[in-house]
């Protein structure tokens, strides 16, 4: 793994934190739930033998590196890591973190021997078996929810992160530009599905096989007069005809580490002006969104504004979804359009997906997705690609 400046300053923002808060440290529970593994390390700490609830990660005010915490094991103060001789080569110099097999009483009792303040990230998945062993090592330890500070601190993006996210937005627009050769007549809905996927891992998507847990690909698809047809699919799904219209939102996370999103429209054939019509709206009710989102706005004022102005007023109904979402190392991250984080307010460096749905009665919803930037100026949409409804084989001779 090489060298990366903006690692570093990850950790060097999480320090100053740790600073200003007077904390020894900061625990992360089950590091893997908001991306906090590939956040702090640079790369996911998964492993098929051990459940990745046992996980855990230690940010040290005064350290170096971030400790990557493998398994749920106690070690007492003064003994040996059993596991250590089997170790990994090259672990113990990755750059950024080292790994070890367990919650150290040594460590606990030294890191909060002066400064008894430990922060705690997912804390209320702290087992009771791990709080008592970090109290017999550390009686006077003080627990600390900074839950939603770190949240906040994760969410704001350094300009060498956001060019990184631009080029994973990308190579999601890339796989989309391809879809004619995906979607066509006669084929299933699953085939289409795999199809997508296949192309998104060819395009350096990360992942193990074709399964949603490595690229979430939702598809719903109907003749334009039909009605909706439900999620999940199932299996092999209805098969595509010339008519159909075809709704496609993707999040995936991309070579460079980055779970983006993208959600388009197709039709087999050429587009009735319902369709059109519907379409154009949704394009309109992102764009929308885009303009009002600006530092010091809420979420929950942006989607009042979209519902509204936009929606209401061209008859269709409010969408109370979360369309609006952060961007980051996991599927969804803070802040996101749910109880206790619409009404935050935005920053600068945030990087959000926005992607209100136009539902009509009775119809699958047509869903336009992108990906912005929070500017002083305003929102700035990372991608390029055409947001245009896409007519394939609609040619007439």
């Amino acid at each position: 793994m090489s060298e990366k400046a903006y690692m570093k300053g990850r950790f060097a923002r999480l320090q100053k934190f740790m600073s200003q808060e007077s904390l020894a440290g900061i625990l992360f529970l089950r590091p893997l739930k908001e991306g906090y593994d590939m956040w702090l390390t640079g790369c996911t700490q998964k492993d098929a033998q051990v459940s990745y609830l046992d996980k855990a990660m230690l940010a040290v005010a005064e350290g170096e590196k971030i400790l990557s915490i493998s398994t749920p094991s106690l070690i007492e103060a003064g003994a040996e890591d059993p596991w250590l001789p089997h170790a990994l080569p090259g672990e113990a110099s990755t750059p950024y973190y080292i790994n070890c097999t367990g919650f150290y009483g040594d460590y606990f009792r030294a890191m909060l021997s002066k400064n008894h303040r430990l922060g705690l990230v997912n804390g209320n998945k702290l087992q009771l078996r791990v709080k008592n062993f970090i109290q017999k090592y550390a009686p006077d330890v003080e627990f600390v929810d900074v839950d939603r500070e770190v949240h906040l601190l994760k969410a704001i993006k350094t300009d060498e992160e956001i060019e990184m996210i631009r080029k994973d937005c990308r190579n999601l627009e890339h796989a989309f530009a391809a879809m004619g050769t995906i979607l066509r007549p006669n084929v299933t809905e699953r085939d289409v599905v795999s199809g997508i996927r296949k192309s998104l891992l060819e395009r350096g998507a990360s992942g193990w096989d074709y399964s949603s847990q490595c690229l979430d690909v939702k598809l719903t698809s109907a003749p334009i007069s039909g009605m909706a047809v439900a999620e999940p699919l199932e299996y092999p799904g209805r098969v595509l005809g010339m008519g159909d219209r075809v709704n496609i939102k993707v999040n995936a996370s991309m070579a460079e580490g980055w779970h983006v999103s993208l959600g388009r429209c197709y039709v087999l054939g050429q587009a009735d002006e319902e369709t059109k019509k519907c379409w154009d709206l949704a394009v309109k009710a992102q764009k929308a969104a885009a303009d009002y989102l600006k530092p010091g706005v809420t979420i929950s004022a942006v989607m009042s504004e979209v519902n509204e102005n936009i929606l209401k007023k061209s008859g269709f109904p409010e969408d109370k979804s979360n369309w609006i979402y952060g961007v980051g190392n996991a599927w969804a991250e803070y802040p996101m359009a749910v109880p206790g984080w619409r009404d935050i307010r935005l920053c600068e460096g945030m990087v959000l997906a926005v992607g209100p749905n136009v539902r009509p009665e009775g119809k699958d919803a047509y869903c336009c997705l992108d990906i912005y930037r929070i500017t002083d100026n305003g929102a700035v949409r990372l991608g390029d690609s055409s947001q245009g409804l896409r007519e394939l084989f609609s040619t007439v001779f």
